[in-house]
């Protein structure tokens, strides 16, 4: 006879050899030096650098050169935390993603047994452990946010599932700890703030048979609504701004329905990504993903997976609650980066999908009990095993692989432009390597082919301006420059650039008039009055050289310079 205990200590060991396979997996990125991103988060932001900045930690943006509407004060402490420790070790990073990425799964097995039976919830928490798509997230040092926020979002939804299926109903401590654990995800990153839509799904799927009159859950979505404003209003107070980043490239300027119409194109990308996930790629830009903001036959895909999704919801919502609750989590995880609302920095992100694969192996864990019953066969439990087994050890082999691109910035960039020729972004990207180790003309060569791929991107003219200008080649540079602020964006350092290349060629009255130009725009009065001083001086410099006319003669015409 199985006794509750025996039950109990084989859930215990199952829990830990998943932990196990999580640690396993990602181990080899234990080795990795700082990649990507890292470099202006970590390594040269010097404020995580000191625990005697500490203020700023919480005062200024996670990201102030590049994306200055990020807020993520509590990321930013545990990073200033570990560069204490480690003395800026990479080493020290790796080791606590590794951490955080275990204990995520075992919190992915806590949840999944609300969902389904012990064996299926061991099922899906080994599932997330090794699933390819976590790497990014993983062996990236900055993916460090996707993971502890990752661990609150998971924790909160099991509590509050735990909690409201006590027969006593939920206390002020469930209220107080899921209040406190919204909180703690959101100041770590932002995308915790859908928490309270995944308690509501809840509700409305798994909670369906609960009682509805509990007082402690009235009182939990109040403090839920208090917590999310004031979270908004201290963003908006240290930021100046509620808003979201620098949108990606084709996102800027698009409407609501434009942004759409282009995540349609992107949704196989998603699709694959969280299934098949044997092509990863650190960037997902054109071309490599054919996007639209008008209609075009390259959404159709797009438009058949959005409608199998509404179909399987529809037919799920009563006979299968779980599978309903995953494809509703599926979404809500993934609406902070769909554009739909807000357009953020990326059209798809590894790391943003880390979230959305818990509903994922929810879904499958789900699918496999409703397989299961429906085929009782003799063989079923051989054959299911041998399934499992096939796609752990998959899933194992990919994600070690694939942590090694990730050793270091040159290797992922190296294997983005390997990887996706057709992309703007891979030759961009491994363009700005190539000027690094000296390469002028491979650099040029890169960004030239990427603005060949996405031309109206105004960033890419203005930086190969910049380029040709610091080579000696101001004549390439100035139709650079003179693009990027025809594109209607790259000011004030478009004008600048302009400007400059003028006066290096001798232009003084142009580049006179678009100092004045850009002094008449606001734009940065101390740089452009210096540069219109320069062309004065320069022009009077000219006309004291010039011979004064005989008598009598004409005067002769004056050279516009």
């Amino acid at each position: 006879m199985i006794t509750a205990a025996a039950t109990a200590a084989d859930e215990r060991r199952g829990l830990a050899l998943v932990v196990l396979l999580a640690l396993v997996v990602a181990a080899p990125s234990l080795g990795n030096g700082f990649a990507y991103d890292d470099r202006w988060i970590i390594v040269e932001n010097t404020r995580v650098h000191a625990l005697t900045h500490w203020r700023s930690w919480w005062t200024e943006a996670y990201w102030p050169r590049l994306a200055p509407d990020l807020y993520r004060p509590l990321t930013t402490t545990l990073f200033a935390l570990q560069w204490a420790v480690g003395g800026g070790a990479p080493w020290v990073f790796h080791a606590v993603n590794i951490t955080l990425h275990a204990a995520v799964t075992a919190a992915v097995w806590q949840l999944a047994r609300h969902c389904v039976t012990p064996p299926l919830a061991l099922v899906a928490a080994a599932l997330f452990a090794v699933h390819p798509v976590h790497v990014e997230a993983v062996a990236n040092g900055v993916g460090q946010a996707e993971l502890s926020a990752g661990l609150c979002i998971v924790l909160a939804v099991s509590w509050y599932l735990r909690a409201r299926r006590r027969p006593q109903g939920m206390t002020r401590g469930d209220v107080i700890g899921l209040t406190l654990l919204l909180t703690v995800g959101t100041l770590l990153k932002e995308h915790a703030i859908v928490v309270p839509l995944v308690w509501l799904i809840a509700e409305c799927t798994l909670l369906r048979d609960q009682p509805r009159g509990d007082p402690a859950r009235r009182t939990l979505l109040l403090a839920s609504v208090l917590c999310v404003v004031v979270l908004v209003a201290l963003r908006a107070a240290v930021l100046h701004s509620a808003g979201a980043p620098v949108p990606h490239p084709v996102l800027d300027g698009r409407s609501a329905p434009e942004r759409g119409l282009i995540m349609l194109g992107v949704l196989p990308e998603l699709v694959r990504v969280l299934l098949w996930p044997r092509r990863l790629h650190a960037d997902y830009s054109p071309a490599h993903i054919d996007v639209s903001a008008a209609l075009d036959p390259t959404q159709l895909h797009g438009v058949v997976l959005l409608v199998a999704w509404s179909l399987v919801l529809a037919l799920s919502w009563r006979r299968a609650p779980v599978a309903a609750f995953a494809l509703l989590w599926l979404a809500v995880a993934w609406a902070p980066t769909a554009n739909l609302v807000i357009p953020s920095g990326v059209l798809l992100a590894e790391r943003a999908l880390y979230v959305p694969s818990v509903a994922v192996v929810l879904l499958l864990a789900a699918a496999w009990a409703a397989w299961s019953e429906r085929r009782p066969t003799p063989r079923w439990p051989r054959l299911s095993g041998v399934l499992l087994g096939a796609l752990l050890l998959a899933g194992v082999l990919r994600s070690v692989h694939r942590s090694a691109a990730w050793r270091s910035s040159e290797t992922i960039l190296w294997h983005l432009w390997r990887e996706q020729p057709l992309s703007f972004k891979a030759h961009y990207a491994w363009g700005a390597v190539l000027f690094e180790r000296g390469d002028v003309a491979g650099g040029i060569r890169e960004w030239q082919m990427a603005i060949r791929i996405l031309p109206d991107y105004h960033r890419m003219h203005q930086d190969l301006g910049y380029r040709l200008r610091d080579a000696g080649r101001c004549d390439l540079a100035l139709p650079s420059f003179e693009r990027a602020v025809a594109l209607g964006g790259g000011l004030p350092l478009a004008r600048a650039g302009v400007v400059a290349c003028q006066l290096a060629l001798s232009r003084y009255r142009v580049a006179r008039d678009g100092a004045d130009a850009a002094l008449r725009a606001g734009l940065d009065p101390v740089w452009f009055g210096a540069q219109r001083r320069v062309a004065d001086s320069m022009l009077v410099a000219l006309d004291s050289l010039r011979p004064a006319p005989a008598a009598g003669a004409p005067a002769a015409p004056t050279p516009r310079r």
